[in-house]
């Protein structure tokens, strides 16, 4: 559908399964030409599938590694 990024950097705490909450950004090029759709069907939808697709750049050290995501989700309004 688009390409999105994280705005700012994200410092993980070591052996952590904490939640953390993060802003987005996207080209709105990409959003109006396949959100549009989705947006328009959520008014009739009590529920959404969200799908994210990517990599992760993770570093420590020094040492920086992309990290694949591929997670899917069905999410309730």
């Amino acid at each position: 559908m688009g390409t999105a990024i994280i705005k700012e950097k994200i410092k993980l705490k070591k052996k952590s399964n904490d939640i953390y909450r993060f802003t987005i950004q996207s080209n709105l090029k990409d959003l109006a030409s396949g959100a549009l759709p989705v947006i328009l069907g959520l008014i009739t939808q009590s529920s959404v599938d969200i799908q994210i697709q990517g990599h992760i750049k993770a570093k420590a050290k020094g040492i920086s590694k992309k990290i694949p995501i591929d997670f899917k989700e069905t999410v309730k309004l």
